[in-house]
């Protein structure tokens, strides 16, 4: 079919020159008119080229916007049902939290402080849900966790926190066994996090390595203007 309607310009001069030829007496067309039909011709085939190219042009586009909202849709329930089995492992390992842990998460999550310090001891589940919570917060400016022994499962969890959170000025991480594994994981977060301004790591044996670790994230932290390894 399209090559069909390619050719009816073609189809179309040729009997326009047909019947020019019948009509003048001498049997020979007057080329002034032939001119303007090759050239209304021309510009009928131009027109046509120019219209299928605009189709073709927003068929692309609007197959590119579906496309699009597709993969928005699909990021968006991705989104969705991991901020849900977050919410559902969260949810389970509060289940596991001694009554301590419960009453300091529950401080934590009132919303109403700005300086907060919590003594519970410090479990690998109860600093996961502390991290979580501390992701998303925007109130807490300054969190003490001194001597909660969160080792450096605890480190992790809270380097995690760290790289999204964009409120805390302060944390104090003293005497919390966090070694050289914590200290490094906590040196990635800090690379990243834009609000920390004093971090307190003394008396945690990061080593060598941790402090090394530190060191290198300093150069790129913009943020954090105290580093206590005291």
């Amino acid at each position: 079919m399209e090559a069909a309607a390619g050719c009816r310009p073609a189809v179309g001069l040729v009997g326009l020159l047909v019947r020019m030829c019948s009509e003048n007496p001498t049997g020979r067309p007057d080329m002034a008119r032939v001119r303007g039909a090759v050239e209304a011709v021309a510009a009928a085939v131009e027109e046509a080229a120019r219209r299928k190219a605009a189709e073709e042009e927003e068929a692309r586009r609007k197959a590119a916007e579906e496309a699009a909202c597709r993969k928005a849709a699909e990021e968006e329930a991705d989104r969705l049902r991991a901020a849900e089995a977050e919410r559902a492992a969260t949810a389970e390992l509060e289940r596991s939290l001694t009554k301590a842990e419960r009453a300091a998460l529950d401080l934590a999550r009132r919303g109403t402080e700005t300086e907060l310090k919590l003594e519970c001891g410090g479990s690998a589940n109860f600093m996961v849900c502390l991290a979580a919570w501390l992701q998303t917060n925007c109130t807490v400016t300054k969190l003490d966790l001194h001597k909660n022994h969160i080792g450096a499962e605890g480190a992790r969890a809270l380097a995690g926190a760290l790289e999204h959170n964009t409120s805390l000025q302060q944390l104090n991480l003293h005497n919390n066994e966090i070694g050289a594994e914590g200290a490094r994981a906590l040196a990635v977060s800090l690379e990243h996090n834009t609000s920390l301004q004093l971090l307190n790591l003394g008396f945690n044996v990061i080593g060598a390595e941790g402090a090394r670790a530190l060191a290198v994230s300093l150069e790129h932290s913009t943020s954090l203007q105290q580093l206590d390894l005291s």
